[in-house]
């Protein structure tokens, strides 16, 4: 005598399987949402290190981002390109694009521009916001024209030493 029911030890397990799935392909890992911040790390080519830092946010039209590059007073510069899939990532930056892994279970990034020879690598950790300055975007008058820039204040008491960089000037 045959029993017409199916055997549940097999069935359950692959129930279990096939949810998980569907549940994984139309709710992916939220990657993205761990994306979100502040990144701290540096690009390193032939042992030379360069400090950078990242800022992330999902916004309604997808993921933007900004970089900050201290040492060629490059504040806030917005990233080119910014895809996510799953969890590898692709920037635009001024040295080029990188194809990154996101690891969030380190909260991490790793990457590289393998177009460069020998490549340009990228290293990435998730950290706090603390910046070292507030910006004030300031707009004043000069003759016949209304100038526009960024104030960057550091933080603490003054006096403060003052350097002005002046884009596209050759003097």
């Amino acid at each position: 005598m045959s029993n017409s029911r199916p055997n549940r030890s097999l069935l359950t397990p692959l129930l279990v399987a096939c949810s998980a799935w569907v549940v994984f392909c139309l709710n992916p890992p939220l990657i993205a949402a761990n994306l979100a911040g502040h990144w701290e790390g540096a690009f390193t080519r032939l042992g030379a290190v360069q400090q950078v830092a990242f800022d992330f946010r999902q916004t309604d039209s997808g993921l933007v981002g900004t970089y900050d590059i201290p040492d060629m007073i490059l504040y806030r510069e917005p990233v080119r390109e910014l895809r996510l899939n799953g969890d590898s990532l692709h920037l635009r930056v001024f040295w080029g694009g990188f194809d990154c892994l996101v690891h969030p279970d380190i909260a991490e990034i790793t990457g590289e521009n393998p177009k460069w020879n020998p490549s340009v690598s990228l290293h990435l950790k998730s950290a706090p916001a603390a910046r070292a300055f507030q910006s004030k975007h300031v707009r004043f008058p000069s003759d016949s024209i209304v100038l526009a820039g960024d104030l960057l204040l550091p933080r603490g008491n003054p006096p403060f030493p003052v350097v002005v960089v002046v884009e596209g000037s050759s003097t």
